[in-house]
């Protein structure tokens, strides 16, 4: 089983090879990272969709963690009977200020996600987008997978049994990808992943939809793990990285789902 035998993922890659020059890496101005309030209400607007047609909560308590400006929380107040939290790096620190003056159902806590001791209530639904905004850090990836899983692990510590998540992943490393989408999805009934072909489809972020929590402490130990070895500056050579870690069947499953990611990237390119 190798992610890297697949057609359309050889194609992705060798289409993405060619037009490396023409992504755009850095949101910043003036030394500042920026977040785009258009493209973060246009991808949200396609979460909330996505969240309407899977969950029936008469009302949900939320987290948005890394959620400044706060655009995808502004969604969900917007379109459910919701109260919220929103959790992001002070802006002192280099992170975005939120912007929910009108909402006073919302709960703004700024906290560096990485060190500070963070208070959630339970809640039934989770959304975390976090990315570095260290953006000259030579290990970037690294610290973007310890945001992604520590995020993670914020969401699934205080997530109600048949609660829900939207996280964003990557397929940087497509084997690190497979291994996380699975080990998800033995913490979910139902499960799917998504990317954008309207908002950043030329990056390699995608998005899990996870629904209706079951708590596995096999699988959730598994996450811990994953997080423990990127202390190490030699977190590539463990086996998540290199190898994928399931049967053919849960392969399958997770290639054919893989496609349509590896798709948004092809078409976005090849309309250039």
């Amino acid at each position: 089983m190798n992610p890297k035998k697949n057609k359309t993922w050889k194609y992705m890659k060798e289409i993405s090879r060619k037009n490396y020059n023409k992504i755009k890496f850095e949101r910043v101005s003036d030394g500042k990272f920026i977040e785009d309030n258009e493209e973060l209400t246009i991808i949200g607007k396609e979460i909330i969709k996505i969240l309407k047609d899977n969950i029936n909560e008469k009302s949900i308590t939320f987290v948005d963690i890394c959620g400044a400006p706060g655009n995808y929380s502004k969604l969900v107040l917007d379109n459910f009977n919701s109260n919220g939290i929103g959790i992001s790096l002070p802006p002192e620190k280099g992170g975005v200020k939120f912007e929910m003056e009108e909402y006073e159902n919302y709960d703004i806590k700024y906290k560096d996600i990485l060190n500070d001791k963070i208070d959630i209530p339970k809640i039934n639904l989770g959304i975390a987008s976090c990315i570095s905004y260290e953006i000259s850090n030579k290990n970037a990836f690294q610290l973007n997978l310890k945001l992604i899983l520590t995020s993670l692990l914020h969401l699934l510590d205080n997530l109600k049994k048949g609660g829900n998540i939207v996280i964003n992943l990557t397929i940087k490393n497509i084997n690190f990808a497979f291994n996380i989408v699975f080990i998800l999805s033995k913490l979910f009934k139902k499960n799917s992943i998504w990317k954008s072909s309207k908002v950043w489809p030329d990056k390699n972020t995608f998005y899990f939809f996870g629904f209706d929590y079951n708590y596995d402490v096999k699988y959730y130990e598994k996450i811990k793990e994953l997080l423990e070895n990127l202390k190490q500056d030699s977190f590539m050579r463990n086996i998540y990285f290199n190898k994928v870690l399931m049967n053919n069947s849960n392969f399958k499953i997770i290639d054919d789902k893989m496609n349509k990611i590896y798709q948004v990237k092809i078409d976005y390119f090849l309309n250039l």
